[in-house]
C-alpha cells in the first residue's frame, strides 16, 4: 500500500511512510518526533470493525518498569477523558461510580 501511495500521490508538507510489518517496538526510532501519526493495519475481528488508536506518549521508550512514570501519571486524566469521549460517541452510556 505504501508503494502505491508514494507512486500515485505527492504530499506537502512531506509525509514519512513506514511499513512496520511485525516490527513492534522496533518502530520506535522510526516514529520518534512525529507531529501526527496515522496507523493503518489489518485487523481480524470477525467482521469489518472500525479501529481507533488512542495513544499516550511517554518520556522515552527505553526505560521499562511496572510503575507509571510521573509523565504518564500526569497524562492519565486526558487519556481517560479521550476514551470516555470515544465510548460516548459510539453510543455507550458512561456513568461515574460514586
Amino acid at each position: 500500500m505504501i508503494e502505491k501511495l508514494q507512486k500515485r500521490y505527492g504530499f506537502s508538507p512531506a509525509v514519512k511512510m513506514i511499513d512496520g510489518g511485525t516490527a513492534g517496538f522496533g518502530l520506535v526510532t522510526g516514529i520518534e518526533g512525529c507531529i501526527k501519526m496515522l496507523v493503518v493495519d489489518a485487523v481480524k475481528a470477525g467482521n469489518e470493525p472500525e479501529v481507533i488508536f488512542i495513544g499516550i506518549e511517554p518520556e522515552d521508550m527505553y526505560s521499562w518498569g511496572f510503575d507509571l512514570t510521573p509523565c504518564i501519571q500526569d497524562k492519565m486524566p486526558k487519556l481517560v477523558s479521550l476514551v470516555i469521549e470515544q465510548l460516548r460517541a459510539d453510543g455507550i452510556t458512561v456513568t461515574e461510580k460514586t
